[in-house]
């Protein structure tokens, strides 16, 4: 008994410590949502189960490790996305603002591995690490979670300790894995708050018809908003959707609608900024230093889904409370279409309330099956109001049109936003 025990904390110290080497960036998981689907409810709580027999190792999407029992399954998976991106001239005030030029070129966008798996029953663990052609190493999610209470019922809260995203609005929690356009919108990467460590935890009500998730956060400096803070500096922040209409015939014809909002106190400065929706480009429009005591996000989002055709509108402001007692408020969202020429169409996925991977019936072409893979058309206008008072960050607006081509496993798509043409392709298991 004693073996077993010292044996099985190897285990679980193994677990932390391929946590510590790694982080993901991505919120849902295709694989976790499998291993969920066939055997979760059956993953047994005995320890001893552990160690009943050698482990199997085979390739689920990625290497997979499983014992015979299912105490225990771990997966490695692994994406690269490569981005070309040609500029055109930008007007002259663009590049005046941004104080830099745009550099047509290619590069790498992301190229991270996961370790992520489910062990005694109720516990699951997620990793990845990774580097991108910007930043170089690239730290992301990094927790563990424990559905303990999914004894009461399927729809009871999971609890999530760790690095994790923030929960709000459906642009953000979207996998970037499975995107519409190559990157996310401008109010998106500029207002939303980003990933930070807490505790936060999600669950579902009236079957799967509402999504919550609630976290409290002690808030870092983000990669997307800068936010320098005193070491007290403290964040609450919550999402919650709901589908009033979804047919019973046809589920990929449904209603979503969402509110989200976040609140962070006894900051020090913040900062808000945007690209454009592009990646490798300068930031053409910034608010500066500003010296404040607490941020205020509110969100809303609502998506309409009729088979292949699909419309997401968003909206964000954000409050500041500055340092010499006025406030300076910032808004900004976007509407964007959608139409899949070929495939099922967007994946609704209830557990989180966003976008799953899609799955169309075949790869590129194959006649047997009469399927052409997925091919979807998209459009998005953007605006991001940066400017407020005394504060005058800029204003922008985008128009960006997206073709996307899809697989089993891998994602292309070329996307071309004001003057700007960009082709990503991506692998990924």
């Amino acid at each position: 008994m004693l073996a077993r025990g010292i044996a099985t904390l190897l285990v679980v110290c193994f677990a932390a410590g391929t946590l510590a080497a790694s982080a993901t960036a991505d919120e849902t998981s295709a694989w976790e949502a499998e291993i969920r689907d066939t055997f979760g409810g059956q993953l047994s709580a005995a320890t001893s189960d552990l160690f009943s027999g050698p482990p199997q190792v085979f390739w689920r999407r990625g290497p997979t490790l499983q014992t015979p029992k299912e105490a225990l399954a771990m997966h490695v998976g692994w994406e690269i996305q490569t981005d070309l991106t040609a500029y055109g001239d930008m007007a002259q005030e663009v590049e005046d603002a941004a104080q830099d030029r745009w550099t047509s070129g290619g590069y790498m966008r992301r190229n991270r591995i996961t370790v992520e798996g489910f062990f005694l029953k109720y516990w699951y663990v997620r990793a990845r690490y990774g580097v991108n052609g910007f930043t170089g190493l690239d730290f992301a999610d990094l927790f563990v979670e424990w559905s303990g209470l999914h004894a009461l019922g399927r729809d009871a809260p999971v609890f999530r300790v760790g690095q994790v995203k923030e929960p709000i609005t459906l642009d953000w929690m979207n996998n970037a894995k499975w995107p519409t356009f190559a990157e996310r919108g401008m109010v998106t990467t500029s207002i939303v708050p980003n990933r930070t460590p807490g505790i936060r935890l999600h669950g579902n009500g009236f079957g799967r018809r509402l999504s919550y998730q609630l976290g409290a956060f002690l808030v870092g400096e983000s990669r997307l908003t800068t936010n320098r803070q005193s070491d007290d500096a403290w964040a609450v922040t919550g999402r919650v959707t709901g589908l009033p209409w979804v047919s019973k015939r046809q589920p990929n014809r449904l209603l979503h609608l969402g509110l989200s909002g976040s609140h962070r106190w006894k900051l020090d400065r913040v900062q808000y900024a945007s690209k454009l929706e592009t990646w490798r480009g300068p930031e053409a429009i910034s608010t500066g230093e500003i010296n404040a005591k607490s941020v205020t996000v509110g969100a809303a989002e609502a998506f309409y889904q009729e088979g292949r055709f699909s419309v997401l509108c968003e909206g964000a402001i954000t409050h500041v409370r500055r340092s010499d007692g006025g406030t300076t408020n910032f808004w900004g969202g976007y509407i964007q279409a959608s139409y899949f020429l070929t495939g099922p169409g967007i994946n609704y996925s209830r557990g989180f309330g966003v976008f799953g991977r899609v799955k169309p019936r075949c790869t590129i072409f194959c006649p047997a099956k009469r399927g052409w893979g997925a091919f979807e058309v998209a459009a998005r206008y953007s605006v991001l109001d940066l400017d407020s008072g005394p504060l005058p960050g800029g204003r922008a607006w985008t128009i960006t049109l997206g073709v996307n081509g899809a697989n089993a496993y891998g994602v292309q798509a070329a996307d071309s936003t004001l003057n700007t043409l960009s082709l990503r392709t991506q692998y990924d298991f």
